[in-house]
């Protein structure tokens, strides 16, 4: 191997820096304890070396041999019995020691200089302990001294030594090349034996040694620790001395890898040596554990880059050693159970004086996320323990510019201009001993603090003690740690928001696990509190502020509140006390002591928490002076719901007067009694109302539905007279009469003053003209009105009762008078209506047009007039015009008992008469339509249909007509619910009547049975004339032709019982028959049989009278009996 590929070109330059640089080069630390350099006693390291002289020079004997041989670049592996040889020579010579040797090879490189290598070789002492285990070691001769028949190395090479390095619990170091050891006390001891080696003649031509791929193994006793390090060495002898580099990976048992560099310079003159060591990335607690005057870095979990420098003496005595640290992001972490303390990064250049145990800082900075500082000044190591190491450290610091950036701790960015530290460090455990520490801000103002913090296993533990003389309220609260009262710190901050505090003295208690513990105290002037959020500030506050133990308590002596709306409260005497802050969300607890204005006081009363009108009037509900004691509480948290708050206020007021308790009237009170909880705030007194003397009690609900809302009660006059100044809306001519009434207006904030109005009707007459009814002052009855009394009054809702009727609805009036519109959800009168109805104003003396949407109608009891006029029932009417226009959409319509209309659309023409045309379906089946039109007694009725069959069909009277067109005329007959009647129905068919089939099939009439049960049969037109009452159908005369067929039919159906009394005559083949029915009546021909039906309806019994068949027309009256006559009160 060359020369070149030895040698390790980094740590030459370092070395020659190091040279350079003299010994006041401060960039390096030591790597161990100091320890003496004794030159005189060079032990087992001078014999180990001696060792390997003999065992070289031997070699270099058979090498001159094999060198005439020339041969080059031939390695010649020596036979093992001449292995075996030199082996024995050499352990003769060596008198104790022993070398084992593997293998020799012998060559000569292309330069001519000859080489030797030992492979597999091992050194033992005289006990046969195990010195060195290497691989390869190569040795080139000096060709010199060879030609003047000396033996001298010029190069040594050695490759893949194994070495172990121990210090022992005494701090001892033992090395061992491969397995045993030889023990030395410091750097000044192996030192001394490099010296002995190079000064044997067979190294005195030894300018370079080379070790790769050496591997080393550092254990330590003393900590329990191992460390390997891999990496390069190369010693280098000049004429001022020697220069040892080293450059290495050095591992920690963990899969990162930190580098080492080690540059050793030693004079030859003087026999002094430098040292210079760097690591990088190294865990803070290995560097640790290298020196006493690093022990305290073992708190620390960071990577460390480190740069030392020391000087050895003449004396073998360690000078001062200089060092610089560089410490990248990690922690403060003296224990598990404490919480750590981070940090981004770094760094400290100090010296360290051995016979003083002082460090002296030259610059120390820290810096991370939630802080940021400098200083200098010195630590003095002390409590020094048997084994050398230090248990405490004093320092005096000069501090530089400072900030604090720690949200959770201060919640802003805190900025100091310097200061001053004394401080005690322990280790075990971890301690800090605060003697004093001044910070000074920018404004000269100094923060005294003095304590202790330690680092228990189960967490931190610290007792802190501040004092300051005064500075500005911001300034506390920006000093006050936020997880110490963090609410109340919170209250603090966004509450006083000016003012000057002074005498403040703190004291914090932290115990392990989390228990924090605070006193504080402090006086404050000049202050601007928000003591509520919503609140009016006090301004020209004064007081003090205490906190013992979990309890704070603020006294203000003095301090005045201007709220918005104007005058001034003084609330000097009011107290705020949370007696709890753990709680979370803590509990609040004030006394406000206001005296002033009453609007002022009411204006702070209105604001949340307390919120005292809530949704209701404005607070200037009366003006005078007022003293009063408001106490409430409520947790102190932002979005507090209005039930979380308990309050009470009382007070008194002097010179009241007010136009809003009662809208537009003034009340007036000498003296007034002022109180409000969370249910009703109420104002009480003796005095005036527009002058009249009274007692009058004002109150409003604070909180449920009415929440808000004020009231005034009393007796009112009923009459229309009354209710038009009352502004209560009502339809033209509803109150008749005078009475009483009961009243309660109701108002709120912003809205038009509500009204109820409530009656028993006694004395007081009532109509509604517009749908015929009136109610007399002598019957019984009730007035109910709920309206808002604002410009345009509204009734919202107006239930009358009485006289037969039911009413619910509202009632709307026009801007500037006038109905708009009475719209009631529910009217019925007496039997004939009960549907909804919208009474649509058109105008001054003009009758409301009339909606019904919806319910039912009777017809058969409707009170209107007949075509003549007539009037409403139950009193008389004061609209001369009739009534207005009815649009009808009813449910249901009644016409006669089984005769009713359904979905029905239509309009009545206005008039007291009852005129219009209606469209709907007859009972609920085919689609009619009733054309209404004033008869004497009542309302005639036409109802047409296109489909005769389903409409007799639906009317209930025959199931089994199909087709043909309807026209049914209802006349009023007098009594009540009946009507006169005549039908008129053409083209339809007779289909599947049973009752019709018996009868044909007695008179044999081939082929009507088929048609009958086929197509049907059809007629031509089919008439009746008949009476419809509530309880029978009586058919005077009717009759259905055809071609093939003339029916005839007369008699009774009981509609109660559903029974049939009928009898009739059938004439077949009706189209040649009916050539002598002008001697018989419509439907019979000359020829035809006499029939009747009876029994019920749903299954009647038939017979019929052949003999019929064969007497004329003229005669058949013998065989039947006369047909049902008109009443004599019928209309002929």
């Amino acid at each position: 191997m060359s020369d070149d590929g030895a040698t390790r070109a980094t740590g030459a330059e370092e070395g020659a820096d190091l040279r350079r640089a003299g010994p006041d080069r401060a960039d390096a630390l030591p790597l161990q304890s100091p320890g003496a350099r004794r030159r005189g006693r060079r032990g087992g390291w001078a014999r180990l070396l001696g060792l390997w002289s003999l065992l070289i020079l031997l070699i270099l004997a058979i090498l001159l041999g094999i060198a005439a041989l020339a041969l080059i670049d031939r390695r010649l592996t020596l036979p093992d019995f001449v292995t075996d040889r030199i082996e024995a020579r050499v352990n003769a010579g060596l008198a104790g020691p022993e070398v084992a040797i593997g293998r020799i090879e012998v060559y000569v490189d292309r330069g001519g200089v000859p080489r030797v290598a030992l492979r597999d070789a091992i050194l033992r002492d005289a006990g046969g302990a195990q010195l060195a285990d290497l691989s390869e070691i190569g040795a080139t001769l000096s060709g010199r001294a060879l030609l003047s028949g000396d033996v001298q190395l010029r190069r040594l090479r050695i490759a893949g030594a194994h070495a172990t390095l121990r210090r022992t619990a005494d701090g001892q170091f033992l090395l061992s090349l491969g397995g045993g050891g030889q023990s030395f006390n410091g750097l000044g001891p192996l030192l001394d034996g490099v010296d002995a080696a190079f000064a044997q003649p067979l190294l005195a031509a030894l300018d370079r040694i080379s070790a790769t791929d050496l591997a080393v193994t550092l254990e330590d006793a003393r900590t329990a620790r191992v460390w390997q390090i891999s990496g390069d060495m190369q010693v280098r002898r000049g004429a001022e001395g020697l220069t040892i580099t080293l450059e290495a990976a050095l591992f920690n048992g963990t899969d990162d890898a930190a580098e080492a560099g080690l540059v050793v310079l030693t004079s030859a003159a003087s026999g002094a040596a430098q040292i210079a060591a760097r690591v990088d990335d190294v865990p803070a607690r290995d560097i640790a554990l290298q020196s006493p005057a690093l022990a305290f870095l073992e708190v620390l979990d960071a990577p460390i880059s480190a740069r030392f420098r020391t000087d050895i003496g003449e004396d073998a005595a360690t000078d001062a050693f200089h060092g610089a640290l560089t410490i990248g992001a990690g922690a403060l972490r003296p224990t598990a159970g404490a919480e750590p303390v981070p940090f981004d990064s770094a760094y400290t250049a100090f010296d360290f004086d051995p016979a003083r145990d002082r460090l002296t800082l030259q610059d120390l900075s820290v810096t991370s996320q939630m802080a940021a500082f400098t200083a200098t000044g010195h630590a003095d190591l002390g409590e020094t323990g048997a084994d050398g190491w230090p248990a405490a450290l004093v320092a005096q610091l000069s501090l530089g510019p400072a900030r604090a950036r720690i949200d959770e701790i201060f919640g802003q960015p805190v900025a100091f201009a310097g200061g001053a530290a004394d401080l005690r460090v322990r280790r075990a455990p971890f301690s800090v001993e605060i003697g004093q520490l001044v910070l000074r801000d920018d404004a000269g103002r100094d923060l005294r603090a003095r304590g202790r913090i330690t680092a228990q296993d189960d967490g931190w533990e610290a007792a802190i003690d501040a004092t300051a003389a005064a500075m500005p309220v911001e300034r506390v609260t920006a000093l006050w740690p936020v997880p110490l009262a963090s609410k109340t710190r919170q209250w603090l901050t966004e509450r006083i928001t000016a003012g000057t505090v002074e005498d403040v003295d703190a004291a914090v208690r932290l115990s392990p696990g989390g228990t924090r513990r605070m006193a504080l105290d402090f006086g404050f002037r000049d202050a601007a509190v928000r003591y509520m959020p919503d609140m009016p500030p006090l301004t020209g506050g004064a007081g003090y502020v205490t906190i013992a133990e979990d309890r704070f308590t603020l006294v203000l002596d003095e301090g005045e509140v201007a709220p918005e709306t104007g005058g001034v409260v003084q609330m000097g005497g009011s107290v705020m006390v949370i007696p709890d802050m753990r709680e979370k969300p803590a509990l609040g607890e004030f006394t406000l002591t206001p005296e002033g204005d009453l609007t002022a006081m009411l204006e702070i009363l209105d604001r949340k928490p307390i919120d005292l009108f809530k949704s209701g009037p404005p607070p200037d509900l009366g003006h005078g002076r007022v003293a009063a004691e408001v106490a409430f509480s409520t947790r102190m948290k932002k979005g507090v719901r209005p039930e979380e708050v308990t309050w009470q206020a009382q007070g008194e007021i002097t010179g009241f007067t007010s136009d809003t308790l009662v809208d537009g009237r003034r009340i007036e009170a000498p003296r007034a009694t002022l109180s409000a909880d969370r249910q009703m705030v109420s104002v009480a007194g003796a005095g005036t109302l527009e002058g009249v003397p009274l007692d009058i009690r004002w109150q409003r609900a604070v909180e449920g539905n009415t929440a808000g809302a004020s009231t005034v009660t009393g007796q009112v006059e009923l009459s229309a007279d009354s209710a038009s100044r009352l502004g209560i809306a009502l339809p033209q001519g509803l109150i008749r009469g005078r009475g009483t009434g009961q009243i309660r207006v109701d108002l709120a904030k912003d809205t038009a003053p509500s009204l109820r109005l409530t009656s028993d009707l006694a004395g007081v007459g009532l109509g509604l003209d517009a749908l015929g009814w009136a109610k007399s002052p002598g019957a019984a009855g009730a007035l109910s009105v709920e309206a808002t009394l604002g410009a345009t009054p509204s009734v919202e809702r107006l239930e009358v009762s009485g006289g037969g009727l039911r009413a619910t609805g509202g009632v709307t009036l026009r801007p500037g008078g006038g109905l708009e519109a009475a719209r009631f959800d529910r009217v019925v009168i007496g039997d004939w209506l009960d549907a909804p109805v919208t009474l649509q104003g058109r105008g001054a003396g003009v009758p409301p047009a009339i909606a019904v949407r919806g319910g039912r109608f009777d017809l058969r009891a409707a009170p209107f007039g007949d075509s003549n006029g007539g009037g409403a029932r139950g009193g008389s009417s004061q609209n001369d015009g009739g009534r207005g226009p009815v649009d009808l959409a009813l449910d249901r319509a009644q016409i006669t008992g089984g005769i009713a209309l359904t979905q029905v659309r239509g309009r009545i023409a206005e008039g007291q008469a009852l005129s219009g045309v209606l469209d709907g379906r007859l009972n609920g089946g085919v689609p009619v339509r009733a054309t209404l039109a004033g008869a004497a007694g009542g309302v005639s009725v036409r109802v047409e249909s296109p489909d005769a069959g389903g409409a007799v069909r639906d009317a209930g009277f025959l199931q089994n007509l199909r087709g043909g067109r309807l026209d049914l005329m209802l006349n009023p007959a007098g009594a009540p619910g009946s009507f006169d009647g005549t039908l008129k129905v053409t083209d339809t068919r007779l289909v599947n009547a049973p009752t019709a089939a018996e009868i044909i099939s007695a008179i044999s009439v081939v082929g009507l049975i088929e048609q009958l049960e086929g197509q049907g049969i059809v007629f031509d037109e089919v008439t009746a004339e008949f009476r419809l009452s509530p309880d029978r159908l009586t058919l005077y005369r009717s009759s259905a032709v055809g071609a093939s067929l003339g029916i005839s039919l007369d008699g009774v159906y009981d509609l109660a019982s559903k029974r049939l009394n009928m009898q009739g005559v059938v004439s077949p083949i009706y189209l040649i028959n009916r050539i002598g029915s002008v001697l018989t009546r419509r439907g019979e021909g000359l020829l035809g049989v006499n029939f009747k039906v009876y029994g019920p309806a749903s299954g009647p019994g038939v017979s019929v009278n052949p003999l019929s068949l064969f007497t004329p027309g003229m005669f058949r009256e013998i065989f039947r009996r006369p047909a049902p006559q008109r009443p004599e009160t019928m209309t002929q």
